[in-house]
């Protein structure tokens, strides 16, 4: 006969843990088998032990002596305390078994969503999807961590109230697997039907909101749905449901005017990173009208880094140029990170929000995150990064750049976001990077072009960049023009910017 001993630590909350009589009955309970899909799944290396009342884990994959079992224990309880997803009554514990430690947890037995829908209405299904939202994004937006989005690793208590069932927690993938769980609920789930998946998308919607405070990961999150494999025309439309209440706006009108058409014209303008520098701006909208350029598409940062914000939205408010969103406009309409800038941009944009009315703010958030038309996209970083504008285009990158453009029937991409004026092509057999006046588009397989930057160019010289597309002639020109460079430092200085901002301008790198 073995003798066990049991040692309870904790529970996350102290005064409802599980007594060591209850643990010691369900524990010489047979093993039940961990069958994904059936009542129990989760990692073959994870023992579930249970009875009608109680699940226990057993953790055998963790080979401790006691005071360190205890410690760990304590550190994963110290995680779940602080993130409150699991029954408050989860106990855990450890056994003396065979000469070994074995760590373990016992919590109610509760219903796991991905079986709950035989006996629960979808509606009541519906209310328990909704906190299951409200516990993921709470978790992702305040502890930057992931839960596993699977329904089977949400259950429901005898009293309705939803736990986390998982013992596991995952690194932060900026919502890739929430998008891949998705899918899989458009083509597995058929009691969604047309209604309960556009509610679906409304709940998603409103619980990412009300923690992220960020719209922008609705583009992100809908685009990466819609690039997502579906086998038959129900998925198809649980999918499209889904979207049309998950890309809802609020049923208030926005007093914000933004461009939503195409360019029309075969010859237009190619303008990137203004970065609030309006003498350099300015001359290049001068130069576009002596030329008799009417249209433009601006690749994104219009302020950051520069003292003219107000004035650059406002001259391209003014022209109703096809204006996309840069990392710098989404950060300062999203709330500056702490991670993704210099010290410097972050100081600069911190400024600017001092500078930057409501309404201008306004007209930022609404810019799209791109734009795709005929045989081209534009974006403002990399047309294979899912954020649309964080990514760089530079050596290591642009292959597999390319290689996105050619798995997605794409000829051109238009980028910024480098401030290195060129193309990196695909032709033919070959490839690599051209800085040349002109890029002929006749034999070119793919390419990533940048216009360079029209208010921080990075090529040596301190000239404002940009470039024009002649789609009739299948070409693209680069341009740089001169602008009143000392207006620009002059107004650094009497706001008192950063003297490495100054000298960048100065230098051009």
């Amino acid at each position: 006969m073995t003798i066990m001993n049991f040692s309870i630590v904790d529970s996350i909350e102290p005064n409802q843990g599980i007594d060591l009589k209850t643990i010691k009955e369900v524990f010489n309970n047979e093993v039940s088998p961990l069958i994904h899909g059936d009542t129990f799944t989760g990692r073959p290396v994870t023992k579930i032990i249970a009875n009608d009342n109680y699940v226990i884990k057993c953790h055998s994959e963790y080979q401790f002596n006691e005071r360190d079992s205890k410690r760990w224990i304590e550190q994963v309880l110290a995680k779940e305390r602080q993130y409150y997803v699991h029954n408050p009554s989860k106990t855990w514990f450890y056994v003396h078994q065979f000469e070994q430690i074995l760590i373990a947890n016992i919590t109610p037995k509760l219903l796991p969503l991905h079986i709950g829908y035989k006996t629960i209405p979808p509606y009541d299904l519906l209310k328990h999807m909704e906190n299951m939202a409200d516990i993921y994004f709470y978790v992702a937006a305040n502890f930057n961590i992931k839960l596993d989005e699977g329904l089977s690793n949400y259950g429901i208590d005898q009293y309705g109230k939803l736990y986390y069932i998982d013992d596991d927690i995952y690194k932060w993938d900026n919502f890739n697997s929430l998008t891949q769980i998705l899918g899989v609920w458009f083509r597995q789930l058929e009691w969604l039907s047309q209604e309960h998946a556009q509610k679906l998308g409304v709940i998603f919607r409103k619980k990412l909101l009300d923690n992220f405070n960020d719209t922008h990961w609705i583009v992100v999150i809908s685009q990466q749905i819609n690039k997502l494999f579906y086998a038959n025309e129900k998925q198809v439309e649980r999918k499209q449901h889904f979207l049309e209440g998950f890309e809802a706006s609020p049923s208030t009108t926005s007093k914000v005017q933004q461009r939503r058409e195409g360019i029309q014209e075969k010859k237009f303008a190619i303008l990137a990173d203004i970065h609030a520098n309006f003498p350099a701006l300015t001359a290049v909208l001068s130069q576009l009208d002596k030329w008799g350029l009417k249209d433009a598409i601006v690749l994104g940062d219009i302020v950051g880094y520069g003292p003219h914000p107000m004035e650059c939205i406002h001259e391209l408010q003014k022209r109703n140029f096809l204006v996309i969103k840069g990392n710098h406009d989404h950060a300062l309409i999203a709330g500056v990170p702490s991670r993704g800038f210099s010290p410097v941009g972050r100081w600069v944009l911190e400024w600017t929000a001092d500078e930057v009315g409501s309404t201008e703010c306004d007209w930022l958030a609404a810019l799209p995150a791109y734009h795709q038309q005929d045989d081209w996209i534009a974006v403002h970083g990399a047309p294979q990064d899912k954020t649309f504008f964080n990514a760089y285009i530079y050596q290591l990158t642009y292959e597999e750049n390319l290689n996105y453009l050619a798995e997605h029937a794409i000829r051109i991409c238009l980028h910024g976001h480098t401030h290195i004026q060129g193309a990196y092509y695909h032709r033919k057999k070959r490839h690599g990077f051209e800085k040349a006046k002109q890029l002929l588009l006749e034999d070119i397989n793919h390419c990533l072009v940048c216009p360079g930057s029209v208010g921080q160019p990075r090529s040596g010289k301190t000239g404002a960049e940009f470039a024009i597309f002649d789609q009739q002639q299948k070409t693209i020109h680069f341009y740089q023009v001169d602008y009143d460079l000392e207006h620009t430092i002059r107004d650094m200085h009497r706001y008192g910017f950063p003297i490495q901002l100054i000298d960048r301008l100065r230098k051009g790198r």
